[in-house]
């Protein structure tokens, strides 16, 4: 406990870096459907303009490995958040298709841009008996951040002054990370531009993340649908998706011991256990309160899958350098693919199988990693 302390404490100007930057984040990606549906366009264009948020994504896992050995992770990060702030800003001058879709495909590049520096940076100064602890430290910064996003877009200010205040939280992460003295990790050496190395990605990390991406990003895009669809009213919307979202940062506080004192592999079985007995639930759950006391158990089961699917990849590497850029990319490149897919595939599954769809999705994916978890070897840690 006090070593993760610690290393959290070493830590503090970039958590508080990323508090910022996670705060806009939120605004001006819930805030971006709410204006292209107020246009008038249809949920099919403002599903396909989501999409390029995600392309940018794929392709940022080919380019920032050699920019952070070009530039090291301070100048990477300082880079990378003025851009993610300016696309941002930049919303407010239009709202033709092809501009915000060339705006969503630079904000998710930049965006999945700084995920890889803050991951691999973490992933540097921890050891693996503490891995699971810090980064699960790391998601309570991202759901608390992202809920007082939410909170913030209730508050009505306009859908262009969302965007201003946006860029404002972004380009003010870049303070803590450049006026508190710390030491970042060493610049890595300086790689080619290539594809993502997912052949180094172990194989429960890879079941793990395809799963993680398919799961918390077909949550964020369909779990209103899923709302609707089961005749709750929109006002319902907002409790689902929050019950979910608490029942996300309860886990982080408890599934980080228990992935680093009694391994990930039993930490991701215990997950998927949660979240399998929440969906065999929902099937015949009645009561809207009953609901969303399954949506916590439903969070609690899917959003920790992320941060344990990076403490199990990084187990197998020691040290600093390029190998933690390398498998950070590849996490996310992977991670990033299957958030493309997520809503494809539930809103798939509820065309066919009305809103139960959306609940066999969850229902098959954990039950998929469940049973390969159990085929798969722990990973002996190495200090």
């Amino acid at each position: 406990m006090f070593e993760s302390m610690r290393a959290a404490r070493s830590l503090s100007p970039l958590f508080l870096g990323i508090f910022f930057m996670f705060i806009g984040d939120a605004l001006v990606i819930a805030s971006a459907g709410i204006m292209l549906k107020e246009s008038g366009h249809s949920e099919l264009e403002i599903g396909a303009i989501s999409a390029f948020f995600f392309l940018g994504a794929i392709f940022s896992g080919f380019f920032v490995p050699s920019i952070i050995g070009a530039l090291s992770y301070v100048r990477a990060y300082a880079v990378f958040t003025a851009l993610f702030g300016i696309a941002a800003m930049l919303h407010d001058l239009g709202s033709n298709l092809v501009y915000w879709a060339i705006l969503r495909f630079i904000l998710g590049f930049c965006y999945y841009a700084l995920l890889m520096i803050i991951e691999s940076w973490i992933n540097s100064k921890i050891t693996n008996s503490i891995r699971s602890r810090v980064l699960a430290i790391y998601e309570a910064v991202f759901y608390g951040a992202f809920a007082i996003g939410v909170i913030i877009l209730a508050l009505n200010f306009g859908t262009m002054k969302v965007f201003v205040l946006s860029a404002f939280f972004i380009i003010l992460a870049l303070l803590p990370v450049n006026l508190i003295r710390f030491n970042p990790p060493r610049v890595p050496a300086r790689m080619r531009v290539s594809m993502p190395q997912i052949s180094i990605v172990p194989p429960l990390a890879f079941a793990t993340v395809v799963c993680a991406g398919i799961l918390i990003n077909g949550f964020f895009s369909m779990a209103s649908v899923f709302v609707l669809s089961a005749g709750l009213g929109v006002g319902s919307v907002g409790a689902f998706m929050g019950s979910a979202m608490a029942g996300g940062f309860l886990a982080q506080l408890v599934c980080g011991t228990i992935s680093d004192k009694f391994g990930r592999k039993r930490a991701i079985m215990i997950v998927c256990v949660v979240g399998l007995t929440s969906c065999a639930a929902l099937f015949f759950a009645k009561s809207f309160i009953l609901t969303c006391a399954l949506a916590l158990m439903l969070g609690f089961g899917a959003f920790p899958l992320y941060s344990l699917a990076i403490a199990r990849a990084n187990d197998s590497i020691t040290g600093e350098g390029a190998s933690r850029v390398q498998i950070s990319a590849a996490m996310l490149f992977i991670y990033s693919s299957a958030s493309l897919c997520s809503p494809l595939i539930i809103g798939a599954m509820m065309k066919f199988l009305g809103a139960n769809g959306f609940i066999w999705v969850f229902f098959a994916a954990m039950s998929f990693l469940f049973i390969f978890a159990i085929f798969r070897p722990e990973i002996a840690p190495k200090r």
